[in-house]
């Protein structure tokens, strides 16, 4: 299974969050609507209503910037994305310095901020 690896930049926690058209195309199958975003790991299985708009580019509701300061994520963290059923994805984030982060953060060179890989390199 695939996972969608955001490495996040200043502008994504201040501003409305852009989302590439090869990402929704080829991660999201070109679906903008009715899909659920939940936070990993939340026994309550909250659901952020994370919805894409289309106004010159794709970008995420404000919702998933809402996620990001309650997530207390910085830049430089990762944005991790995984199907977890039909139109249903779960969000969680590898912060700077973790294993996980560690382990993620080689995939992008550069100032490449957009990644899709097999999630059997990550977890």
């Amino acid at each position: 299974m695939n996972v969608y690896l955001r490495k996040l930049f200043p502008h994504d926690l201040t501003h409305e969050v852009s989302i590439t058209e090869n990402i929704i195309n080829d991660f999201f199958k070109g679906k903008r609507e009715g899909i659920s975003f939940f936070k990993e790991g939340d026994s309550n299985r909250l659901e952020y209503p994370i919805r894409f708009f289309k106004v010159t580019d794709s970008r995420f509701s404000n919702n998933l910037k809402r996620m990001y300061q309650d997530e207390d994520v910085c830049e430089g963290d990762i944005l991790i994305i995984r199907e977890i059923g039909d139109n249903m994805y779960s969000l969680s984030f590898a912060h700077t310095g973790t294993p996980m982060h560690n382990r993620i953060k080689d995939f992008f060179s550069g100032k490449q901020r957009h990644l899709i890989i097999d999630e059997s390199f990550i977890y």
